[in-house]
């Protein structure tokens, strides 16, 4: 067949959505635990004013509690763009208080809701329009609920304050640094055990970040930033799925980690999601999106941090859960989030894969009871990739257990689903396909995952 041909057959396929399967031999070395992922490693990022806007963010808002506790254990953050704009105070909240205005009883809201999620908070605080006594009453106010306070974040992304107009030209680094410790310096006279993250920057991490760890470390429990890998003006599903993109992503990771580690500080992504702007209608919002998520998140706890944080919007294309005529939907990114979820819990186990040009990602961790869950995410459009999954070491794994996250194709924005099932209206979610696959022989396991398709294989111990 002559290569015109060869590809004009090829290029059928595709329109006919034929994939090509392809072997791939998959090795896990379960005797050397590595890196163990904390609980709290998910987390879901709000805008303050969305918080204001919507006060159905409450102890008695019971679907939004079932879908967050979906995720497992995390951290809410309450900041963005609009905290710059939110000014504490303590009258209570009626049809007249502007949305540039975050009230005693909006507080009370947000922390009673997370306690009945059993996530811990990183609250954030208004250094836009500068006034560090009323943030320390803002603090004081809020530390009534210290048990569920993880930190808190003096402004949102500081080194974007000029571009954002909220100061002037003359404005840089030296400024932020005085800024923030009188912040810290006035809050702590009024609330002497706050914790407080940062600084909470964006895009180019240098030199803002790396000044900040040198610099602030001492008043800090642990360094953030935010990070959107893609532009509105560029992005596509294919550029979300390219190995390149989570090759400069991981390099990232690993940077702003080892900076960390220096000031024997943790790191956390306190914000962040595929593309910036509220993300990219046909792309932020396809199973591709899905697929990026889970592997974004795998990719970040390998490097070593601490967690992440989705950035959300009610309607935005990138946000995980969108909230629309008193309705919230899960959309493809938290299915990723779920599928990070029955994987990520516990100590990362190395992996070495056959094939290093194949666009598959895998991930092995071993839980506290030494079973072992493994990752496969298939980011090629084309090949299905037939797994011989194995694992060295002592154990004796007699069968596997997989859940797959499956959508019609990458581009899908609907008819997504986990273990054949989708979260339910009432937030709700039980999967009703899980396959069982028996042992072939030496802890190794035959696994198909299709193109634009992940599995969750939790492989069971034989004396279970």
């Amino acid at each position: 067949m002559s290569g015109k041909l060869t590809l004009a057959f090829i290029l059928l396929l595709l329109l006919c959505n034929v994939s090509f399967s392809q072997n791939i031999d998959i090795s896990v070395d379960y005797n050397h635990a590595g890196i163990k992922i904390p609980d709290d490693f998910t987390g879901l990022s709000f805008e303050t004013r969305a918080v204001v806007k919507d006060t159905s963010i409450n102890a008695g808002n019971i679907v939004l509690q079932n879908m967050i506790k979906l995720l497992g254990t995390g951290i809410i953050r309450i900041g963005g763009n609009s905290v710059e704009n939110s000014v504490f105070t303590f009258n209570k909240r009626t049809k007249s208080t502007g949305q540039d205005s975050i009230t005693a009883d909006d507080i009370d809201r947000v922390f009673s809701f997370a306690k009945k999620t059993g996530w811990k908070v990183i609250f954030g605080l208004n250094l836009g329009k500068f006034n560090a006594n009323l943030a320390a009453l803002e603090t004081q106010y809020a530390w009534k609920y210290k048990s569920q306070i993880h930190s808190f974040e003096i402004g949102n992304e500081p080194n974007h304050f000029t571009q954002h107009q909220t100061r002037d030209s003359s404005w840089g680094y030296p400024e932020f640094k005085k800024e923030f410790e009188t912040y810290v310096k006035i809050i702590n006279n009024l609330v002497p055990e706050a914790l407080f993250s940062g600084p909470a920057t964006a895009s180019k991490y240098n030199p803002w970040f790396t000044d900040f760890a040198k610099d602030e470390s001492q008043f800090v429990c642990e360094l953030s930033h935010h990070h959107y890998p893609m532009s509105p003006l560029k992005a596509t599903v294919s550029q979300m799925l390219s190995k390149k993109l989570l090759l400069t992503t991981s390099d990232m990771f690993h940077d702003l980690v080892n900076i960390s580690r220096r000031q024997n500080k943790t790191f956390r992504m306190a914000e962040c999601n595929s593309v910036y702007n509220g993300g990219l209608n046909g792309v932020s919002n396809s199973f591709a999106s899905a697929l990026w998520g889970a592997d974004f998140m795998f990719a970040l706890a390998q490097s070593g941090a601490v967690g992440l944080n989705f950035h959300t919007g009610a309607t935005n294309p990138y946000t995980p859960i969108s909230y629309a005529k008193g309705t919230y939907t899960a959309k493809p990114l938290f299915y990723g989030m779920m599928l990070f979820g029955l994987g990520g819990r516990g100590n990362l186990l190395p992996v070495k894969v056959s094939d290093t040009l194949a666009n598959i990602s895998c991930y092995a961790v071993k839980d506290s009871l030494g079973e072992v869950t493994v990752t496969l995410i298939n980011k090629d459009t084309i090949h299905t990739y037939d797994v011989k999954l194995t694992l060295s070491g002592k154990p004796s794994f007699s069968y596997c257990k997989v859940i797959r996250l499956t959508a019609p194709s990458v581009n899908a924005t609907s008819d997504y689903a986990l273990g054949g099932d989708i979260v339910k209206n009432d937030g709700t979610w039980i999967p009703k396909n899980i396959e069982k696959v028996n042992s072939e022989s030496n802890n190794s396991f035959n696994i198909s995952v299709s193109a634009g398709s992940a599995a969750s294989v939790h492989l069971h111990l034989s004396e279970r």
